[in-house]
C-alpha cells in the first residue's frame, strides 16, 4: 500500500480508533493477558499485530464476539497486508474472512 505522508497518518489514526474502540467493547470477553497484548501493540503503534492478535483471540471466543460493520474490517485487514501475511496465525486471512462474513452476532 502506497500512501502519501498525510494520508498515511490518516490511515493510522483510524486505525488506531477501530481497534481501540473494538478492544474496549469486546475487552470483558478476553483474558488479561489477550487485552495487555493487544494494547500493548496499540501503544506501540504496531497496529497490524493489535489487529490481527484482537481477532485472533476474538475467533477462538466464537460468532457472539464477531464486530458489527464486518466490511470495514476487512478493509483494514487488507489494507494492512494481513490478505498476504500474517504473523502469529499463517491461515490467518481465511479464518478471519469466515468469521466475519459467515459467523453472525
Amino acid at each position: 500500500m502506497i500512501m502519501k505522508n498525510g494520508e498515511e497518518h490518516d490511515f493510522f489514526i483510524m486505525s488506531r480508533e477501530l481497534i481501540q474502540e473494538l478492544l474496549d467493547q469486546k475487552s470483558s470477553n478476553l483474558e488479561l493477558d489477550s487485552k495487555a497484548a493487544v494494547q500493548h501493540y496499540i501503544d506501540h503503534e504496531e497496529y497490524e499485530m493489535a489487529f490481527e492478535g484482537l481477532f485472533v483471540d476474538l475467533m477462538k471466543l466464537g460468532k457472539a464476539i464477531s464486530p458489527k460493520n464486518p466490511s470495514a474490517y476487512i478493509e483494514l485487514g487488507r489494507k494492512f497486508g494481513l490478505d498476504e501475511d500474517s504473523a502469529f496465525d499463517a491461515n490467518f486471512w481465511g479464518k478471519f474472512v469466515y468469521f466475519m462474513t459467515v459467523s453472525k452476532n
